[in-house]
């Protein structure tokens, strides 16, 4: 098999002072240079049978002596036989090639550029070297890593990105000398449809990596459904995932156990620097998502852009659904999707275009949002959906903008204690910019924040944001319990009327809504408890003989500009009411010191009620009627005094101002009253 020459090394070569002979290796077509020895393969002494000689490396000549192959880096399979034309059985080839690598100090195998070498579906063990592919494909085999752990003496892979197996599994443990580990191993190529599907790529590297490399381009997949351990790319806009669903519920990429709960959490999942694109025919689908978050702990998203199914294809389609919302809300195309009790997230960077751009089906306990940007189209739902369950410790934070679409954050009705613990949203802004108006009331649809009936939302605050667009504000529907807080809120002006806040409390609901610092525009809808100003509190008194508790800071939004201080109040008042309804901040006693009187309108709406007074307070408890109303059928105005007047609604003055309905039909209370300071 090899062709001997008679040349030898000159007098002045390194090895010179050692018998060397060169040969031509018949696979190779290398010259080969032998070293004379009188130790075999094991390092013992050359057996005479020539059992530790393996006529591969180390030979023996006719005339009698042993040689050594000089090696100066790796190992070549092609030395042991290997063919390398893809059909050839290169097992035993394959075999002894490792087993020599394992046994003396040459760790390098080298799977050299242009063969295929067909393993014959053997199950190898590798053992602690290095298999280096410079272009060369193996296929057909299981490769045993060396250890049954991480933490054990490791196989190593040296490769590019490029294909270098096929239909080869890998178990145990494996690392990649350069750290990197390329999808583009299995024959996912990027920019080349025809190549392998990423998902299997992906599932055959997830056996043994922790993480995974994508490099620039567009990989491809049909099958969709990868999960992940972790998924890098180069980039957003430099490395894209095609997804082509096919069916309803697929997804692209998932991360932890889709519906797992607590105990089937995986851990330090990652997925960064790409973009997940559901392809167009997924509009025709239902329920499909980019990338679906499931049970784990500690996962990150990062620099992440995910393109499902824009938006609904007409506005009569987002009107089917709209009045299906609560039993077909499964159905919707989401970007990300929460599907699985996880906990300790963090999501940076997220740009999501969809129907819905995050889908909550289930809760997720401590996710951080930083700036997460979603883009909607005309006939988009909403940015943040929540279908059932919540979760706690979510923040959105950070230099963000939820654009067009109906909804900014819409939340189902749930029964679920607790719902919304700790959620802050702050600075960021909300764009609503569909104008779908109700038939009946005339009233846009749309809201910055819309929350369905629910049992209980604790501590839900959204600080520093602007409400912008053509929608409503904020709606708040039959709250049984919780503590809503707004803090520097500014809504951008536009010629479009709103409902600026809607609130509607259960009667017996302990329920609060804090308002700090808040500048928007439109109509306020404000039923049963709602709680404003921090120095107030409940508490029992009697005033004129007439006892109750009175709840202070009810329903009132209070405002401040150029320094005056604007309050807007709205009650329904029962006829012959037998309670007071107390007007904020009307005791003299505490007011600041460069407050000058208090400006009051009062308006008093029922069926067949019309009445409206505006005077002046000051802080003598003194008062100057500016301004009054009769409705037609001639009633007196509305009385000020410091008693209650029988079939009169009466102003009454105390330490507070105080309000009494004594006409025989239930009315709305409007109060607009302002602190005017010197």
């Amino acid at each position: 098999m090899y062709i001997e020459t008679e040349a030898f090394f000159a007098s002045n070569d390194p090895l010179s002072d050692a018998d060397v002979v060169q040969l031509v290796d018949s696979y190779t077509k290398e010259n080969v240079n032998y070293i004379q020895t009188t130790e075999g393969f094991d390092g013992l002494p050359v057996d005479p049978a020539g059992s530790n000689l393996d006529g591969i490396i180390f030979r023996k000549r006719p005339t009698g002596k042993c040689y050594k192959r000089y090696i100066k880096n790796d190992i070549d399979i092609r030395w042991f036989a290997a063919k390398g034309d893809g059909t050839t059985d290169d097992s035993n080839a394959f075999i002894n090639a490792a087993k020599f690598c394992k046994n003396t100090e040459h760790k390098i195998l080298l799977i050299p550029e242009g063969y295929i070498f067909n393993l014959g579906e053997k199950t190898i063990d590798i053992g602690e070297i290095t298999l280096r592919f410079t272009g060369g494909v193996i296929k057909n085999a299981t490769l045993n890593g060396n250890g049954p752990n991480e933490y054990a003496p490791t196989s190593w892979i040296d490769a590019g990105c490029y294909k270098i197996f096929e239909n080869v599994i890998l178990a145990n443990n494996w690392t990649s000398t350069s750290g990197t580990v390329w999808a583009d191993w299995y024959g996912s190529i990027a920019n080349d449809y025809s190549s392998a599907d990423l998902k299997d790529s992906i599932d055959f590297l997830n056996k043994v990596f922790k993480i995974i490399t994508l490099n620039e381009g567009k990989y491809y997949s049909d099958k969709c459904k990868i999960k992940i351990n972790s998924l890098i790319g180069q980039g957003m806009h430099k490395t894209i995932i095609d997804f082509r669903a096919k069916n309803d519920e697929d997804y692209g990429v998932l991360i932890g156990n889709k519906g797992g709960g607590t105990a089937e959490r995986t851990e330090y999942n990652v997925i960064s620097d790409l973009v997940i694109s559901i392809g167009s025919q997924s509009k025709d689908l239902k329920g499909t998502a980019g990338i679906v978050l499931g049970s784990a702990h500690k996962p990150i998203i990062e620099n992440v852009k995910i393109q499902n199914s824009d938006d609904f294809v007409s506005e009569t389609q987002l009107r089917d659904f709209i009045a299906h919302t609560e039993t077909e809300y499964q159905n919707l195309n989401c970007a990300l999707l929460i599907d699985g009790l996880g906990e300790l997230a963090t999501i940076n960077n997220l740009v999501t275009m969809s129907q819905v751009g995050i889908l909550y089906k289930t809760s997720f306990d401590f996710i951080n949002f930083n700036n997460y940007s979603h883009w909607g189209n005309d006939h988009g739902f909403c940015t943040v959906f929540v279908g059932t369950q919540s979760g706690s410790n979510t923040t959105f934070t950070g230099s963000q903008s939820w654009s067009k679409g109906l909804y900014g954050f819409y939340a189902l009705p749930a029964d679920t204690e607790a719902n919304f613990t700790n959620w802050l949203i702050e600075n960021l802004r909300i764009e609503q910019l569909n104008t779908l108006e109700n038939p009946e009331t005339g009233k846009y649809i749309g809201a910055s924040f819309y929350f369905g009936d629910q049992m209980w939302v604790n501590n839900f605050i959204i600080r520093n944001a602007m409400l912008a667009g053509t929608s409503n504000g904020v709606i708040l529907n039959n709250l049984k319990t919780g503590f809503v807080e707004l803090d520097n809120i500014k809504q951008l002006q536009d010629k479009h009327i709103k409902t600026a806040l809607q609130v509607e409390f259960l009667p017996v609901s302990v329920s609060c809504v804090n308002l700090k610092n808040v500048q928007i525009d439109g109509t306020f809808e404000l039923l049963n408890s709602v709680f404003i100003e921090d120095d107030y509190s409940l508490l029992d008194e009697t005033r004129n003989g007439i006892s109750g508790k009175v709840l202070n800071k009810r329903n009132c939004i209070k405002s401040v500009v150029n320094e005056n201080i604007i309050y807007k109040q709205k009650e329904v008042v029962s006829k012959d009411n037998i309670n007071y309804l107390s007007i904020v901040n009307t005791n003299p006693d505490k007011w600041p010191v460069n407050q000058k009187c208090k400006k009051i309108d009062i308006s008093v709406i029922g069926t067949n009620t019309a009445h409206f007074i505006r005077f002046y307070y000051f802080k003598n408890k003194t008062y100057r009627i500016v301004e009054v109303s009769k409705d037609a059928a001639n009633l007196d105005e509305i009385l000020i005094s410091p008693t209650i007047v029988s079939n009169k609604f009466s102003v009454v003055i105390a330490d507070d101002l105080f309000l009494f309905n004594r006409f025989n039909e239930n009315v709305q209370v409007f109060i607009d009253h302002e602190d005017l300071v010197f």
